[in-house]
């Protein structure tokens, strides 16, 4: 009988023994779980915290003024400005800049702004200098709109976004970063442009529509030249931070 005892005993101090180190190793990955999230999950704070600057050169127009944007315009924007330009007949230029963190699908930006509806057909386009870009107009004035990115080319929608980031993002360096918790594994940022001028107004046309599609064309035109300059500086200067 105390043989018997003796072996329930012993039994018992075995389960303790092995509950005991269960639970050891239980706290012990559970301790290096917390610090390994600590350690390599990037914080929200190493996200981007630039300013932009208050004045800008665009290569053929003279830079007359800016100011930030309105609280309810930018939404989730980390800085804005809203740049004048003048040409040199006198040729008003506005371009309002975002910069944010977070994909930016423009189509449902612009609408958030109120620039989208469904009077203003946004016509895409894709140039070989830039990337990809829409452009559309209202009664008074003509656009072109677009996100510029830190690697790669322009974009306009999530997939293209997407594309771009993993394209460009997932190499060996930006992951050693971001197991070091110094960055976040794909870079969200983006430049959001929008730029417009006023359409030309000549009533004492005999053809009002063929007149305003011809304001219009030449509206583009001088956008697209003004946006391929706006973009060329801005992927050689983006924001580090």
């Amino acid at each position: 009988m105390s043989s018997l005892k003796f072996k329930d005993k012993k039994l018992i101090l075995s389960q303790f023994s092995k509950t005991k180190n269960i639970s050891l190793v239980t706290v012990l990955i559970a301790t290096c779980t917390a610090i390994g999230i600590y350690l390599f999950i990037p914080s929200s704070k190493l996200r981007a915290k630039y300013q932009l600057p208050p004045q800008i050169s665009l290569s053929e127009w003279k830079f007359q003024s800016s100011n930030p944007l309105d609280k309810l315009y930018v939404n989730r924007a980390i800085s804005s400005q809203r740049y004048i330009y003048k040409s040199t007949n006198e040729e008003v230029l506005q371009i309002d800049l975002l910069y944010i963190n977070g994909i930016v699908k423009v189509p449902q930006y612009l609408l958030d702004l109120g620039l989208n509806s469904s009077k203003n057909r946004l016509v895409n386009r894709y140039a070989q200098e830039t990337g990809h870009y829409v452009l559309f107009s209202d009664q008074k004035r003509a656009y072109l709109s677009s996100c510029i990115n830190p690697r790669g080319g322009s974009t306009i929608t999530e997939d293209q976004f997407m594309q771009n980031r993993n394209t460009y993002d997932i190499n060996p360096e930006r992951i050693i970063s971001y197991l070091l918790g110094t960055t976040d594994l794909r870079d969200t940022r983006c430049l959001f442009t929008i730029m417009s001028i006023s359409l030309e107004d000549n009533n004492e046309s005999n053809n009002l529509d063929a007149q305003k599609a011809n304001s219009l064309d030449k509206s583009y035109q001088k956008l697209e030249k003004t946006w391929i300059n706006w973009h060329k500086d801005w992927q050689k200067n983006f924001p580090k931070n």
